[in-house]
């Protein structure tokens, strides 16, 4: 029980620290800075590492089309998949999770084709289904003791070239991976 809280805790952290780094850098990330994370589970991942690895390219392509607050808002989706498709969930369940998720995601996507939000309604769908391409990966992912860990000797050419801000969501990333392995 103690294991879990503070497994928790340092997720929760880490994952406050991914997010205020990517606003400072207003989505200025290489796409290598989210290719680490998914490189370094992608031996024993199979194909749950491929589709992470995926995942991860295309959102790290629409960060600097999309504003900050609504890319890491995108990411609420996560949980929500994760209670929607849980093993105690029902037909019901699913049907009002997946209807509250649509009318909330027309509704970003109308305010975005009106002007009155930042980013454009393609970008916030595949962003969305990013998310849940994430999601799936990391629900069929079974962890294991094998990495790769000279996808983290990636992180130093990007510390070296003065992006310290994506070698530190790179950890993060690969932190918050760490932690769901235990």
């Amino acid at each position: 029980m103690v294991f879990s809280v503070f497994q928790f805790v340092i997720t929760s952290m880490l994952a406050m620290i991914c997010a205020r780094t990517i606003g400072v850098t207003e989505g200025d990330i290489p796409v290598l800075a989210v290719m680490i994370p998914a490189l370094w589970i992608l031996p024993q991942g199979g194909v749950a590492g491929l589709m992470l690895l995926a995942s991860m390219i295309v959102y790290g392509l629409t960060l600097p089309l999309q504003s900050i607050a609504m890319s890491v808002a995108v990411w609420i989706l996560l949980p929500v998949f994760m209670v929607a498709f849980s093993k105690r969930s029902n037909v019901w369940i699913v049907s009002i999770v997946g209807l509250i998720v649509l009318t909330l995601n027309v509704g970003i996507m109308l305010t975005q084709s009106a002007g009155k939000l930042g980013g454009t309604p393609m970008v916030t769908l595949v962003q969305g289904f990013s998310v849940f391409v994430a999601w799936f990966a990391a629900r069929n992912w079974k962890g294991s003791t094998e990495h790769s860990w000279w996808s983290l000797l990636l992180i130093l050419p990007m510390w070296a070239a003065g992006l310290p801000y994506a070698a530190l969501i790179s950890l993060c990333m690969t932190g918050m991976l760490a932690s769901m392995e235990s």
